[in-house]
């Protein structure tokens, strides 16, 4: 057999033989020789682990690239905006992305009758979640709440005391706007400026329910 290194490729497409596959690696190759000297590849497929393990490194090497030149890791090509590692484009696609594969699988497993939070076990009565997943969340509302709750209590010791508002009569005898803490009018219980907002909204609801009961006399 006439060893590899010797045969001849020919680069006009107009010989080239149809792609063949041996060992499952898809292969096209030019050569002089007959089909039953071409060279067997030494190239084998690889499995699922190694492909996902060979993207894995893929992105990050490219993720670390494009930090040192500072730009975007997901499209590489506009800059990343301020505390984040993507742009705001490639982040709204991503959200996006996500929202609608979270959104077909609660349709594909809600259309089984199952829970859309877990998809292994059958909702509740009269419930959209089963009774682990309806606990769960339940402890995490309560935990959700205590921290708020919390946060408040600490914004109230170190926040100073709020104002408290007068009432209606207790402006009117100061003389004070019941809307803000300017002087009245003379003959009103509002300032000049909420005099003229309060009048201007009485002419337009007039106007439009004059409108109206033009319309409905018609």
């Amino acid at each position: 057999m006439q060893p590899f290194d010797k045969l001849r490729i020919r680069e006009a497409k107009q010989s080239c033989p149809k792609s063949t596959s041996r060992n499952n690696y898809r292969y096209t190759v030019v050569l002089t020789a007959p089909p039953d000297k071409w060279p067997i590849p030494t190239k084998q497929p690889q499995s699922p682990e190694e492909k996902k393990r060979k993207l894995s490194e893929n992105y990050i090497r490219r993720r670390e690239t494009a930090l040192a030149k500072g730009l975007c890791t997901q499209c590489c090509k506009e800059p990343p905006d301020q505390n984040r590692a993507s742009c705001s484009k490639c982040r709204k696609k991503i959200n996006e992305w996500a929202r609608q594969k979270s959104a077909r699988r609660r349709e594909e497993v809600r259309a089984n009758g199952l829970c859309p939070e877990c998809g292994k076990k059958p909702p509740a009565q009269d419930r959209t979640k089963c009774l682990d997943c309806g606990k769960k969340a339940s402890e995490r509302s309560s935990i959700c709440y205590a921290k708020k709750k919390a946060r408040h209590e600490a914004l109230k010791k170190t926040s100073p005391p709020r104002k408290k508002r007068l009432t209606g009569p207790e402006r009117k005898a100061l003389g004070i706007c019941q809307n803000c803490d300017e002087p009245t009018t003379r003959g009103a219980t509002f300032c000049t400026r909420h005099l003229d907002m309060n009048r201007e909204n009485s002419r337009r609801h007039r106007v439009k329910k004059q409108a109206e009961q033009q319309a409905w006399s018609q």
